[in-house]
Parts: structure tokens; sequence; C-alpha cells
């Protein structure tokens, strides 16, 4: 028996006449020394809180004890005193009705309880307590007596590990079946050993009762208790993890024992770490991770285990994945699809498809052009202006991506304009408009040629007067029949040209009918002088070099892709100082009336002109090349030379 300072609390609630299934109450109260209201313990279920306050410096007892019977609603059976508190309540398994509010109000009217959270739900007939019960610990303190009641609830089946927790040492049972009450605190009650405290069971096998700082009795008191079915232990958290790259990770872990504590058993990466009470927070070191290197994803074991002489293990493997951030630049732009654009193409045609490498592999991309020739749609490269090869053979633009990030690379694309039959031939031109009469049919009266932007196809020409003219060999006008006077000195006809797509317009030709043949101008020799030099071997650093031309009289065009002239002379006249060495090349064309005749001139060009060389008289050709003075005779070598009769000429170039 406890003296008058020892101060007892048994807060138990009944929905039927068993606990419910594996279940470990602990109820406690506290001495209150100084008379003031004190919430020593509670109890949470289904919405209701019952609470139990000491009050006054006493030391009376704070009991709570529900029943079920055959009544109707709840009443107080054992009198409204702050000791001790018995409830009945109707039950629907015994054939009575109870409510929430029904409970609330009788518990709540005591002195020295409270109760709140009633409602017109019927008491559940099943389940009323859970596991996890009070809400306390209290540390007693110098006489302060403090008395604890430990409540099983009795093994559903093997495997329930029953544990008390006193002053910091578990005690545990593990059911080895359907165990009773008084199997389980007949166990644990003999392996409590504390000198602060003192425990007994309950002489009719319902708990276990232990007290301390009675009979003046000095001692810490700190207490626990639960039940759970090891059978079934194991992790509950996650396992499932994902992170950002470059970032860390904390996870809190949890098991179905609060009790639990955590450990690592596996970490290749060693980038896992664990911390806190029981060590169940978690910590990924993803600070230098990178979503672009081989290791997207990283996994650490972890075990969880009660600690006590019953422990059970359980473990999981935890799965870390990299999310990838955009923090990669963009590395190459590639446009799928022809870059050849036929001229006249339609406005709006898809030209080909814009990628991106990069290695971020989620990242999104948006594509600008610089060349208002082109728009892009999304990915869509497309043609924006209608091109026409006559005005320009190629384009291009630069194409600048821009990632999710800002991150930008720009790449120049070149096209190719291509041609297309979309113009009609112009400039008919025939390269001789006199004929002598009385000439056998399919004689050549001149070469027709035009002009045609379009590069395609090859040109055909067409006479209108086909009694007197044909086209042969594709641009040659020929008579069709010998051509008299008796049609008149002159005769009128018109040519078109073809380029098997478009037709020309007519070009009108009077064709001459002539009695003699007309001669072309002759071009009979170039004269070559450089300084002293003459002949056709020039030098870049010799100066000005002149050509002369000895030709009938006409127009004169000369021409060189090599030197620059605009002389309407017979005189030619540049500096080769900037000029390439090897043989350069010019034309001089002489045009009188219909007829004209081209020569071209080859010169040498040195960088310098050979020391020593000379040429006595002036003829181009070195002294030491001209070894023999016999009329009409120039040397082609050792023992060989080059002779021409008496009327005719060699001309130099």
């Amino acid at each position: 028996t406890f003296n008058r300072f020892i101060v007892t609390t048994l807060l138990v609630l009944f929905a039927s006449q068993a606990f419910a299934t594996d279940t470990f109450i602990t109820t406690t109260n506290q001495h209150a020394q100084d008379g003031t209201l004190n919430t020593q313990a509670s109890l949470t279920h289904q919405s209701m809180t019952f609470t139990s306050i000491l009050i006054g410096a006493s030391g009376n007892s704070n009991t709570i004890t529900i029943l079920g019977n055959n009544s109707t609603g709840c009443s107080l059976s054992s009198g409204r005193f702050s000791s001790y508190l018995v409830a009945t309540c109707g039950i629907p398994i015994h054939g009575g009705t109870s409510t929430k509010q029904n409970l609330v109000d009788a518990v709540d009217s005591a002195i020295g309880f409270n109760a709140t959270g009633g409602s017109a739900t019927a008491l559940d007939s099943d389940v009323l307590l859970e596991k996890a019960n009070l809400i306390g610990g209290i540390t007693g303190l110098s006489e302060q007596a403090q008395s604890i009641y430990f409540t099983p609830t009795p093994a559903s089946k093997a495997g329930i590990v029953y544990k008390m927790t006193i002053n910091g040492i578990n005690y545990t049972h593990t059911s080895t079946g359907a165990d009773s009450i008084q199997t389980i605190i007949g166990v644990l009650q003999p392996k409590i050993n504390d000198s602060n405290v003192s425990c007994r069971n309950d002489p009719a096998g319902r708990y276990i009762l232990c007290a301390t700082n009675i009979y003046g009795t000095k001692g810490i008191f700190t207490y626990s208790s639960f039940a759970f079915d090891s059978t079934n232990f194991n992790i509950t958290s996650t396992n499932i993890l994902n992170t950002n790259e470059g970032t860390n990770l904390e996870h809190t872990l949890t098991a179905n024992n609060p009790a639990a504590t955590f450990s690592i058993t596996e970490d290749t990466s060693g980038l896992f770490s664990l911390r806190g009470t029981h060590n169940n927070t978690l910590t990924f070191n993803g600070t230098n991770t990178d979503y672009e290197s081989t290791t997207k994803s990283y996994t650490v074991k972890v075990k969880a285990t009660t600690g006590d002489g019953d422990d059970k293990n359980t473990t999981q493997t935890i799965t870390v994945t990299l999310v990838d951030l955009n923090d990669e630049l963009p590395t190459a732009i590639t446009l799928t699809g022809n870059r050849t654009i036929a001229e006249n193409t339609r406005t709006g045609t898809e030209l080909g498809t814009l990628s991106t490498t990069d290695a971020d592999t989620n990242d999104t991309f948006v594509y600008t052009s610089s060349n208002t020739k082109f728009t892009i749609d999304n990915d869509k490269l497309k043609l924006n202006a209608t091109l026409d090869y006559e005005n320009a053979t190629s384009l291009n633009t630069t194409i600048t991506v821009t990632d999710g990030s800002n991150h930008t690379l720009d790449k120049i694309f070149n096209f190719t304009v291509s041609d297309i039959d979309d113009t009609a031939p112009t400039n008919i031109l025939l390269s001789n408009v006199n004929l002598i009469k009385d000439q056998p049919a399919n004689t050549l009266v001149g070469t027709l040629s035009a002009s045609d932007v379009d590069t395609n196809t090859p040109l055909t020409f067409a006479v209108n007067d086909t009694t007197n003219f044909k086209i042969v060999n594709g641009n040659e006008l020929r008579t069709n029949k010998s051509i008299t006077t008796a049609l008149g000195n002159t005769i009128n006809i018109n040519i078109t040209a073809s380029d098997n797509t478009n037709d020309s317009a007519p070009q009108p030709f009077t064709i001459a009918i002539t009695t003699t043949y007309i001669a072309a101008p002759v071009i009979a020799q170039f004269t070559i002088t450089q300084g002293e030099n003459k002949g056709p071997l020039i030098s870049k650093d010799g100066g000005e070099v002149t050509v002369s031309a000895s030709a009938g009289t006409g127009t004169y065009t000369w021409s060189s892709a090599d030197f620059s002239n605009t002389s309407t002379s017979k005189t030619f006249v540049f500096n080769p100082q900037s000029v390439n060495t090897g043989t350069r090349t010019i034309t001089l064309k002489v045009t009188a009336g219909d007829f004209s005749s081209e020569r071209v001139l080859k010169l040498k060009l040195v960088d310098t002109y050979p020391n020593g060389r000379t040429d006595t008289n002036g003829n181009g050709i070195s002294d030491s090349k001209e070894s023999g003075n016999s009329d009409n005779e120039l040397p082609a070598g050792t023992n060989k030379k080059i002779t021409s009769p008496g009327s005719t000429r060699i001309l130099p170039g």
C-alpha cells in the first residue's frame, strides 16, 4: 500500500468488454506541491480528448474507468470525486446505445477530469483505444511521488513485441501466440531492474504498477511504452528520391516502430550520412554531382532496428535520381533538309528541320534567323520571300538557338538558288546578213545567238520564212534553196528563240543579196615593245608594254583577262607589274560592217628580263637563237630551221 503522496491515474476507455488488439497503455499523474491545476495525462481518440487534472496538494488519486452495460447513454456510477470515477455506457453489442457526446458529458462533469469532442456519433463497438495513447512522460522531482500503470491488451498472434522503457532502459516481451494480459505482465515485471523505481503486478493480472519517490525516497522516473507487430516490421518512408544535380538532399526515415534506430549498411558512393534522433535524417551530399556525367542515380542501403534484446532488423535500398538542370551550353545546330531552293518557290515552303546538340536532355530551344527571307516556326525553317536566280544565286542566314537558360549559339547556313526557265530569251543576234546570189541550197547565211538569263536549257531558233531559209544544227541559218535577185535585193525575215518553256518575241532581220563576196578585215601582225626589248617575251619589272597591230580598216576592240585597257585604236598599252607570271593573252577584234576578224596574241611574262639577252635586229628573236641570216630562214633548234616560201611570212605571236 502506498502512502498519501502516491498519485495514481488510470485512464482506460472500453469499447466492449476487451481492449483493442495489441495495445500498450501507459497512464500517469504527478503530485502537485503548489496546488496549481496541472494537466497530467491525456488521450485523444476519434476526435475526443480525455484529460486527467490533479487539483490541490492532497495527493488524491485520479482514475477513470468506463464500463459497458445494457443501459442507454452514459452516466457516473461511482460519484463525482477527483479520486475515482466510473462511467457506464450502453454499448450496441450489449443491447444499449451510447454516443460520443454521452461519454464526453459524463466525464466532463466529474471533478478533476475534462473531456471534449463529443458528437452524435455512436461509440465504436470494436476499437476505442489506439496503440499510441497517452501523451506524457513526466520526470519526477525530489519529494514528488509518481506512479504509472502499464496496461497491455492481449496479443492477437505471435510476434507482437511489448516494450516498457523506464529511465531509458527497455524491457520487452515478444508474444509466442495469443498471449493473455496475465502472461504479458508476468514476463515483463520480473525483468524490470531499477533502484529508483518499484514495480509490481496487479493481483488481478490487469497491469504493472510502478512508483518512485515514496516513503521519502528520491529518484528520477521517465517512462514510455509501445506495442508493435515485429513480423511486419519495415521502413515506411519512401525509397525513391529525386534531387537537382549539384544539390544536397535531406530525407526523414520512418519505420512502423517509432523506436527504430537507423544505420547505413551499404554506400558505394560515400555521399550518404545519418544524423538526428535515432539517426532518422538521411543526408545526400550532391554538391559535386553532375547529370551530364555517367552516373545519374545513387543508392544507399539502410537498416532499421529496434535496438533491444528482441530487436528485429529490416533494410531498405534508397535510390536518389538526379534531375537534369539546364546548365550546359548548346554545342551544335543541325538543319535537316535541302540547301538548294528553286527560284520562285512559294513563300511559306518548309525548307528543313532545325535541331540542337545540348548535353541537357530536357532542355528547350528557340530559334531565330538573321535573314528576314527566312522565318522559323518552332523548329521548322521556312521561306519568307520569293527568290530570283537572276538577282542572286545564293544566300545565307545566321541561325541563333537559345536554350531554356538563355544560353545561345550561332551558326551560318548557306543556300543555293537554282534556276528555272521563267524568262524568255532576248537579244537575238545573227553573225551575217549578207548573202551572195545564186548560191546553192543549204548555204550558210550566219550563226544565231541570243541572251537568256535562265541557264538550264539550250536555246533553239525558228525562222518564219521557211520557203527560202531553214535552221540547221540548232543555230545555223541556211538557205532552203538558191536565192536570186529575182526576189529583190533584200529579204526580210523574223527569228524567234526558245528555251523550250518560253519563246522570245520575233526579231526582224534583213538579208542583203549581193553579187560579190565581201571580205572581212585582216589582222596581219602584232608588234610588241617594252623599253628597248621587242617580241612576246616581257617582264614584270620592265615597265609599260605597247602592242601595235597591223590590220585593215574597221572598229577595233581589245580584250584581255590579264590586262586592262579600253583602247579603240590599233595600239594597246599596259603595265604587267601586278600580273602573275606565265602565258598571258590579248585578243583584238576588227569589225567592218557585217564582217569581223579576231586574232589572239600570246605573251610570255617573266619576273625579270634575262640578263645578256640581245636582239640586234629587233625582230623579237634573241641573237643567240638567230644563228643564220639566210633570207626567209629562222633557226628552230640545233641543226634545224623553219623555212617559208618567198611569198609568205611567219608572224611571231
